[in-house]
C-alpha cells in the first residue's frame, strides 16, 4: 500500500508515522501532539576584553571591536573571516558541515537527527546540525532579510556570526561561541528582520550513526553470561572429602 508520504508498505502500520516540527526548535512530535515547553534558561553575562562584564558585547566598553567567538580587534580594523564560511553551492544546503543535494518531494528522511536538505523558508533561522558536540562546526542559514543587510547573530547576548545578506535576502555564516556550556543555546540573528532558532550543546559526540541494537548488544552479551553463570552454579556442589559431585 501507498503511505500519506509517498513510500510505500505492506501494511499500514509498516508506514512512518506522520510528524510536525516544532518550532525553533530540533524537536518533532506527532501529528496532534502537543510541542514541548522550552525549557527557560538564566542570562550569563558575557565577559569583557577589560576583564568586567555585561549584559551582552554590545554593552561592553567600546575600546574595541567585538567579533564572533569572543575575539576582538581594533577599533577600525575588520574581524577576519573564517576560512569555511564559502556559501554552498545552489541546488544544495549544509547538512553536518556538507553541502549536501536539497531533497526533493518524496525522497526518504535522513537517519535520525540528521536534517532535512532544504533551504530556509523566509523568516527562518536553520543550522546544518542541532546537536552539538565540543570541536563541531556550526553554520547558520538564514532567509527574508533585508537584501545587502548587515546581519549579526547573537546567543545571550554574545556576538556568534556576522555576515552580509545577500540580494535575495538570505545568508549563510560560521556560528563561532566563545565557550562551550552544555544545554540548550538560542541563536538570533537581526538582518533588517529578526529570526530565532537554538540547538543543544552535549559533552558526548552528536554522531547519531549507532543504532540501538548495536549500543545495547554489549549490554545484552553481558546479562546473558550472567544469567548462564546464575543457572550453573548450583550444579556443582562439593562432596565429602573435598572433591565434586554434579547434582
Amino acid at each position: 500500500m501507498r503511505c500519506d508520504d509517498g513510500s510505500w508498505a505492506r501494511t499500514a502500520g509498516d508506514c512512518p508515522i506522520r510528524r510536525v516540527q516544532c518550532p525553533n526548535t530540533p524537536v518533532s512530535v506527532a501529528v496532534g501532539e502537543p510541542c514541548p515547553k522550552p525549557a527557560s534558561a538564566r542570562p550569563v553575562p558575557v565577559a569583557c576584553w577589560d576583564g568586567s562584564t555585561a549584559p551582552s558585547t554590545a554593552a561592553c566598553p567600546p575600546d574595541r571591536t567585538f567579533c564572533p567567538g569572543g575575539v576582538t580587534v581594533p577599533l577600525g580594523s575588520r574581524c577576519a573571516e573564517p576560512a569555511e564560511s564559502a556559501k554552498c553551492p545552489p541546488g544544495t544546503a549544509r547538512v553536518l558541515g556538507a553541502c549536501t543535494p536539497i531533497a526533493r518531494p518524496g525522497s526518504p528522511p535522513p537517519p535520525p537527527g540528521v536534517p532535512v536538505a532544504r533551504e530556509p523558508e523566509p523568516g527562518e533561522l536553520r543550522f546544518d546540525r542541532y546537536v552539538l558536540a565540543a570541536g563541531d562546526l556550526l553554520y547558520a542559514q538564514g532567509a527574508g532579510c533585508t537584501p545587502g543587510a548587515e546581519t549579526t547573530l547573537t546567543a545571550g547576548g554574545e556576538l556568534v556570526g556576522r555576515t552580509v545578506a545577500d540580494q535575495d535576502g538570505r545568508f549563510e555564516t560560521v556560528v563561532r561561541f566563545a565557550s562551550f556550556r552544555p544545554g540548550h543555546r538560542q541563536v538570533a540573528a537581526d538582518c533588517g528582520a529578526h529570526l530565532a532558532s537554538g540547538v543543544d550543546m552535549m559533552l558526548v559526540s552528536a554522531d547519531t550513526s549507532a543504532s540501538v541494537p548495536s549500543v545495547a548488544l554489549p549490554f545484552l552479551l553481558a546479562f546473558g553470561s550472567l544469567a548462564v553463570h546464575r543457572q550453573t552454579a548450583p550444579c556443582a556442589a562439593v562432596a565429602p572429602g573435598g572433591g565434586s559431585r554434579s547434582g
